[in-house]
């Protein structure tokens, strides 16, 4: 009777084997380590799993494997050998069989044996599999010297990518099975699968975001997969920011856990969890406590990442002290698991969604649509309703597949908090850029975000562009286009806060400006038989950059009509101001609905405050409204906010903005905002030097302010002296985070290490955030 060894793991392979007589004997997974050596290290238990102190393998159960109870999985650029001791003299056709799977775009693997040297049996590359579905393989080893003692096999995957394969059903036999057939592949649920309803939040309970966790458990090593992963808490476990303000854990893989001490008070609760899943089948999990299994759970899909199903997982009695887990137990096709929001444990039978109070009206304030009411367009200028010429400052969105500025009320802050008179709500199109457009789910909850925008805005007595995101010829979205506008201007078309942008960033060849205008021609009477009066934004070619040709034959026939600017101050200088004066020449009237201080690349260009301050000359001098881009967290230069900052909802002191965002408010405002006061961290230099008359040491730190936040993108002005000999090194990150390297400094001596300034780059000359330089000595014996 055949007797199989299964396995599993993470990056690197290893196989097991069987001392063999007549017949083949197992060996099993968990007795690999008794007096044996894998080449990825040696493995610790920890469950159903063992990791080895490099990482590299994972043994998996139960619904795993191919068949019987562990399977193994392996990681890029690994491979683990098992040495066997066996007498084969009984078997005089040896055949050995495996099953194999992995991802077809990026799975790769191998299975070797040595009889004196390695031989490769087996290979496959990308084209070999289907995503996550289990191959068999069975190979002639009859060729190979069976008479050594030391024979091996070995399992390897030696792919550069992040991913990993399977292994399991290893067998060695006397005469080859049939040829084995894959398992069938099951079949996918529809692509446009309806998001779940989130089921009602109870009223009453205690919230445990998914982010804070006392321990957990991640297999890939790293929290840097999101744009700000790594920014909330240090260690392996994925967080990445969420739609509601706060963070979430992502990139989920079969094995992993968290686990969190309840601190509410004892009693009776109801355990719901808010999670995503992006797969076309149910993901699944556990639920423990104290380290006993409680129940399993399912998590519907729910259409994409960072959409929300709301899932009634439990009912339990709960003391303060007691520790909760999650177990992620599917495998649907690598790291991708549900994604976990937050749990809410609620007193039974509550089942009112609680609302969030929105935040206060501040005394005296009176709103900027109370003061102008509905605009309109007299020659070339944005003029009130009284006729009088009006000049707009505000901010835009950013994608809102992923902001939900409505959640927490952000817009009523930024009118109350940051002077914002105008936001722009930035509803994108093109399946590429995750659009409305990718399908029908998409859709329906992008439609409804820029809804719970457009009502916030109102609320808020603020005006409120709606607007098409497209990035290339709208031309081929019309249709698209015409039934949103349809929809759009019916609910909102009698709103005096509104104004409708019908497209974004005309690009391409086709996108011409006479082209552009036989779209407007389409979308815009759609508009204007809901809503006669309000203004109509019309997108440029070239981006939204050559207002100039659309001066050249605007459109005709219609009232209320003006042009889309687009630009980044660090980018586009005097040859496109040019063409908004060429524009502004021949008495069109613009509106610049986007633009920012950085380069167009806003990752990599930093903020060029002085042609941002040419731009805004212009604009002021001529009375042009301007929406800057944008109010959000991101990693990019242009962000009104600081990346390290925990939720955006508001509001905001002035050490949560960037350098960009208090540039910003201030031209919002019109008020000078003071330079922030900084701290610097204590530099330690630590080690020994190496042998030698010099070396070099390192420190590192974090310029923060008062309040503790990281101050970006900060340029340390230094000096060295003393025992030194060449030049040191001062580098800092977008985060604050600086490392300081010495120059050689001589073996027992003394050197000095000067701050004299640090100052915000690209901001004022002389905002030195130290007025007196900062000094500290060193000495090694």
């Amino acid at each position: 009777m055949n007797k199989f060894l299964f396995i599993s793991g993470a990056i690197l392979c290893a196989l097991l084997f069987m001392s063999l007589t007549s017949t083949p004997d197992s060996i099993a997974i968990e007795d690999w380590e008794s007096g044996n050596t894998l080449s990825g290290g040696t493995g610790d238990w920890a469950g159903d799993w063992i990791k080895t102190g490099g990482g590299d393998y994972l043994i998996f159960g139960n619904e795993i494997p191919y068949e019987g109870d562990n399977c193994i999985r392996f990681d890029y650029d690994v491979e683990l050998s098992r040495t066997i001791n066996m007498t084969l003299a009984d078997i005089d056709t040896p055949y050995i069989t495996f099953a194999y799977k992995g991802r077809k775009q990026n799975a790769t693997g191998y299975v070797e044996v040595w009889d004196g040297e390695w031989h490769r049996l087996f290979s496959w590359t990308n084209a070999d599999v289907v995503d996550f579905t289990w191959y068999t393989q069975s190979i002639d080893l009859s060729p190979f010297d069976w008479y050594r003692n030391d024979f091996k096999i070995k399992l390897g995957y030696d792919s550069s990518r992040r991913t990993f394969v399977y292994f399991d059903a290893i067998e060695i036999y006397n005469v080859p099975d049939p040829t084995p057939t894959p398992d069938p592949t099951e079949t996918p649920l529809p692509t446009d699968t309806p998001v779940p309803t989130e089921t009602p939040l109870p009223l009453n309970g205690v919230v445990i975001e998914a982010e804070d966790f006392t321990a957990s458990y991640d297999t890939t090593p790293g929290n840097t997969r999101g744009e700000h992963m790594g920014k909330y808490r240090e260690g392996d476990t994925d967080i990445e920011d969420c739609d509601d303000g706060n963070f979430n854990i992502s990139w989920t893989a079969y094995g992993e856990w968290l686990e969190y001490i309840f601190n509410g008070t004892a009693g009776n609760y109801d355990v719901w969890l808010r999670a995503s899943n992006n797969n076309t089948a149910p993901s699944t999990g556990n639920f423990l406590l104290n380290g006993n299994p409680v129940t399993s759970f399912s998590i519907p899909p729910t259409g994409d990442w960072q959409y929300w199903s709301f899932n009634n997982i439990t009912a339990i009695s709960i003391n303060p002290g007691d520790t909760i887990r999650i177990e992620f137990t599917s495998n649907l096709g690598g790291e991708s698991e549900f994604y976990p929001d937050y749990l809410f444990l609620s007193d039974p039978g509550n089942s009112i969604m609680p609302v969030k109070t929105p935040p206060p009206v501040p005394e005296n304030y009176v709103s900027i649509v109370s003061q102008h009411g509905l605009l309109q367009v007299i020659g070339t200028q944005l003029c009130d309703a009284s006729g009088n010429p009006l000049q707009l400052r505000g901010t835009n969105g950013h994608h809102i597949r992923w902001l939900w500025w409505a959640k927490d009320h952000t817009i009523q802050n930024l009118a109350y908090d940051f002077g914002t008179m105008i936001v722009r709500i930035p509803t994108y199109v093109e399946p590429d850029y995750e659009g409305c457009l990718k399908n029908q789910t998409y859709y329906d909850i992008m439609i409804q975000r820029t809804k719970d925008y457009v009502d916030d805005a109102i609320e808020a007595g603020l005006y409120v562009v709606i607007d098409w995101h497209v990035h290339t010829d709208p031309a081929p979205y019309v249709n698209e286009a015409i039934a949103f506008f349809d929809e759009m201007s019916q609910l909102y078309g009698g709103y005096p806060n509104v104004l409708w942008e019908i497209c974004n960033e005309p690009s391409g060849a086709t996108a011409t400006w006479e082209n552009i205008k036989l779209y407007a021609n389409q979308v815009i009477p759609v508009i204007r038989a809901h809503d006669p009066d309000n203004i109509i934004i019309v997108g440029t070619p070239n981006w939204s950059q050559d207002v100039d040709a659309a001066s050249t034959s605007p459109l005709t026939g219609y009232t209320n009509i003006m042009y889309a600017l687009h630009f980044y101050a660090a980018d586009h200088t005097d040859t496109y101001r040019n063409k908004l004066l060429t524009a502004i020449n021949n008495n069109i009237p613009i509106f610049c609905t986007e633009w920012g201080t950085s380069g167009y690349d806003p990752i990599t260009t930093p903020p060029d405050f002085y042609q941002s301050q040419l731009w805004l000359d212009i604009l002021d001098a001529n009375n042009i409204s301007w929406i800057n881009w944008s109010f959000i967290h991101k990693t990019e230069y242009s962000s009104i906010l600081l990346p390290a900052i925990v939720g955006i909802s508001g509001p905001w002191s002035n050490a949560e903005l960037s350098d960009s965002g208090i540039w910003i408010k201030e031209k919002i405002t019109l008020e000078t905002i003071p330079p922030i006061g900084m701290d610097l961290n204590t530099l330690d230099f630590e080690g020994l030097p190496p042998a030698g008359l010099f070396y070099k040491v390192t420190a590192s730190g974090k310029i923060k302010n008062e309040e503790g936040y990281a101050v970006v993108d900060a340029i340390i002005h230094y000096t060295w002296s003393g025992a030194v000999s060449g030049s040191g090194s001062v580098t800092t990150d977008f985060y604050g985070n600086f490392t300081v390297t010495s120059p050689k400094a001589k073996n027992g001596g003394t050197f000095t290490f000067t701050i004299d300034s640090i100052t915000k780059n690209r901001y004022t000359d002389d905002d030195s955030l130290f007025p007196e330089p900062r000094t500290q000595n060193f000495m090694y014996p």
